[in-house]
């Protein structure tokens, strides 16, 4: 395994390829999401993490998020714009 392999054999500038493309195709497809991205692979904000996540999941349809039929994901409880639970 390479020195500078931060995780599963990818090296860093492996990682920021990916992430560099990624943005590319966000910026063609769904430019709106495009901080969301930048600010979850910056490390800077765990909530922009599950947000672009839920976003990308349901090809950046923002509405398709808050009625996830997905709820054995680990972030289903976790995902924006979900209804608010009523408590009984």
């Amino acid at each position: 395994m390479k020195q500078d392999t931060p995780f599963r054999g990818y090296s860093a500038a492996e990682i920021e390829l990916k992430r560099a493309n990624r943005l590319a195709d966000v910026q063609r497809d769904a430019p709106r999401y495009v901080g969301t991205f930048r600010r979850a692979y910056a490390g800077k904000s765990l909530r922009a993490a599950v947000n672009a996540f839920c976003v990308e999941c349901v090809s950046f349809d923002a509405a398709s998020v808050a009625e996830c039929t997905a709820p054995a994901c680990p972030l289903w409880e976790y995902r924006p714009n979900r209804p608010r639970r009523v408590e009984v």
